[in-house]
């Protein structure tokens, strides 16, 4: 049964984990990101840790990365992608924890270090220093970004019918959580919504209840004739939104293309 343990215990993990770092002469930073650090944590929330070691050193704590977290209380696991920077540890209790690795040279002023973080270790002040210079970049309305953005979302409802079409409906499926993604970025779009900045990260959290209704209908089985019922009732959806960003003057290529594809696939 899933049961994850107490807050507390994900505490103390954080905190032995930041005595490990910070015992090295060659960490200069650590700071939290993620729901921990912008106040939205949960019991069910992971350890998003960011360690800045100095360049010449970097290599080294990737090389060691996967080792490292052997040493912590509860280890259990790692997984990890082919970032050799990045790693994913799972603990006892079912904690998790991300560590992202980045040389001291990485670290300059970026919209991510303007958004809710904890700073845990800055002996040499690299990390406020580089956060002071930091803003968010405020492009919600940016042309490029909206029309690849509605182009995307109409591509993967294609491809759901051209899945479904073809009897590939796993494989459809998974692409049905990909549209679901998509509408919600695209509603994001449409209110100025950032998550982690103005709004949450969490999706329950933040679309509206109407988008929220639609999202948790369209989960079918693997019945073509449920699969089809959920891409019409997603390409509506869809066909809303883009309507919405246009008349907004968000969307400058035309609508009708869209709505083109998507009504036929509501039929």
């Amino acid at each position: 049964m899933y049961a994850p343990a107490p807050p507390r215990q994900r505490e103390a993990r954080l905190a032995e984990i930041v005595r490990d770092f910070a015992s090295e002469p060659a960490v200069v930073g650590i700071f939290l990101a993620g729901s921990l650090a912008s106040g939205n944590a949960d019991a069910h929330s992971d350890i998003d840790l960011r360690v800045v070691v100095e360049s010449a050193a970097l290599s080294r704590f990737c090389a060691d990365r996967l080792s490292r977290p052997t040493r912590w209380t509860g280890f259990l696991f790692n997984e990890w992608s082919d970032d050799e920077a990045c790693c994913v540890s799972h603990f006892e209790g079912f904690g998790k924890v991300d560590v992202f690795y980045l040389g001291a040279s990485q670290l300059e002023p970026s919209p991510w270090l303007a958004l809710p973080i904890i700073v845990l270790h800055d002996p040499t002040g690299i990390i406020g220093l580089a956060r002071a210079r930091s803003a968010i970049e405020h492009s919600p309305t940016d042309e490029h970004l909206i029309n690849r953005a509605v182009g995307k979302a109409v591509a993967c409802a294609v491809e759901v019918g051209r899945r479904v079409g073809r009897g590939e409906l796993i494989y459809a499926q998974s692409l049905l959580d990909g549209l679901r993604q998509r509408l919600v970025d695209l509603e994001d779009l449409l209110e100025n919504r950032r998550p982690g900045l103005n709004c949450s990260f969490k999706i329950e959290e933040r679309v509206s209840a109407e988008l929220l209704a639609a999202l948790y209908a369209a989960c079918p089985s693997a019945i073509p004739a449920e699969l089809q019922r959920a891409l019409a009732q997603l390409a509506g959806v869809c066909r809303a939104l883009v309507w919405q960003l246009h008349e907004r003057s968000k969307l400058v290529a035309s609508p009708e293309s869209f709505v083109c594809a998507l009504d036929a696939l509501a039929e």
